[in-house]
């Protein structure tokens, strides 16, 4: 099954999850509703990885892979040089 499917499925059981949480709810309650609502069996391999994803993109904890990208390549220049990467909103 494609990613498309796996993701379809995580989103509609979070939003089930949620919607079986008040409103006013903190996170802790949220993602205990969320995990309950786990649809795919066994915890690993692909599904799971894809559930994990959606759980992230919701608390948004995710970022973009171009953002991802820089984090690592200016990590490795860090690292490389000794030096603080040179920014430009600094």
């Amino acid at each position: 099954m494609s990613a498309a499917y796996w993701r379809s499925q995580s989103v509609a059981a979070i939003a089930e999850a949620l919607a079986s949480v008040p409103a006013d709810a903190d996170d802790k309650a949220k993602l205990k509703a969320i995990s309950a609502a786990y649809p795919f069996g066994e915890r690993r391999m692909y599904p799971y990885k894809i559930w994990l994803d959606c759980v992230a993109q919701h608390f948004g904890k995710v970022k973009k892979a171009s953002e991802r990208k820089a984090a690592i390549k200016i990590a490795a220049y860090e690292q490389a040089t000794g030096k603080k990467f040179p920014r430009r909103d600094a």
